[in-house]
């Protein structure tokens, strides 16, 4: 799941981006399999790809909290 979140990040923010069978093979997958990795990735987020201030400002607040709790 980690490959293909940052497949799918980085397509997201990136102009250019580097190729399938590059990424395939950096994560040690198939270009078949990071593919379907992807596209069930989209639909666990609901193709919600991104990130407004309110969602980064809540993602902060919480992993301060999470940061103090930790302490």
């Amino acid at each position: 799941i980690l490959i293909a979140a940052l497949r799918i990040s980085c397509k997201t923010v990136e102009d250019m981006n580097h190729r399938q069978t590059f990424i395939a093979k950096i994560g040690g997958v198939n270009n078949k399999d990071l593919l379907s990795l992807e596209i069930s990735f989209l639909f666990l987020l609901k193709f919600e790809c991104q990130a407004n201030e309110t969602i980064l400002t809540t993602f902060l607040r919480d992993m301060k909290i999470l940061h103090q709790e930790s302490k």
